[in-house]
């Protein structure tokens, strides 16, 4: 091993690998070294601090151990994720407690401009969706570069089961534009009757939405977008 260097990187791993598996009693250690509030923001080769890596491997009292030994909560990955986005994304509703009780950012943008709630919708976490909702002051009707919203993600990405139906449920009722259209000009309940979902065509129709532009497979989109935060 290189001197000096050598010990901050054995530091550093201790560091990283007690918050992935939830060692708290060695994370505790980790960072009472000399150094360790130097290194507490250091990265992985994935550009992943230890409070990501403890977001996604869902550990959240590690998390908690981290925020009040000063991790960053803005910092971001390679993928540019930071800890709240990956929280969202993940369902990882007591890692998206801790973030936002230390402040930590709910309108921040992934790489594809697009917000947690967006990514929350997407992947069907309606008891995150109605955390950002209530809790935060994230934009229901931001639009991403490909002008989908919350809205437009829940119905076009969903399944239209019962948990997407919440969220859609959630959305409308925290203000979402039901006739905002995406960046062809289809609203969501033209998305919602081409993927042949009958109920949350329904809540679409009663909130006062209209059928308009030509809905079409997004598949190459989606595909595109390998925007899930891999867990640790």
């Amino acid at each position: 091993r290189i001197r000096y260097a050598g010990r901050q990187e054995v530091v550093m791993k201790d560091m990283t690998m007690c918050a992935q598996h939830g060692d708290l009693e060695g994370l505790a250690q980790a960072l009472a070294a000399h150094d360790a509030h130097e290194r507490v923001n250091d990265v992985d080769y994935r550009g992943r601090s230890p409070l990501l890596v403890a977001v996604q491997a869902n550990q959240p009292e590690a998390v908690e151990a981290l925020l009040a030994a000063g991790a960053d909560c803005e910092q971001t990955d390679a993928l540019h994720d930071t800890p709240l986005l990956a929280a969202a994304a993940l369902g990882y509703g007591r890692c998206l407690s801790r973030l936002l009780a230390h402040g930590a950012s709910a309108t921040v943008l992934n790489r594809f401009s697009s917000t947690a709630l967006m990514s929350a919708s997407e992947r069907g976490h309606a008891d995150i969706c109605r955390q950002l909702l209530e809790e935060t002051d994230v934009d229901v009707n931001h639009q991403n570069t490909l002008g989908w919203t919350a809205l437009i993600e829940a119905v076009l990405l969903g399944d239209g089961g019962v948990d997407y139906q919440q969220i859609v449920e959630q959305l409308l009722a925290h203000g979402a534009d039901v006739n905002l259209a995406d960046a062809e000009g289809v609203t969501p309940l033209a998305h919602a009757r081409w993927r042949q979902f009958d109920a949350l065509s329904a809540w679409l129709e009663a909130a006062g939405g209209h059928e308009q532009g030509v809905a079409h497979d997004v598949s190459d989109h989606v595909q595109a977008r390998t925007s899930t935060p891999r867990r640790a």
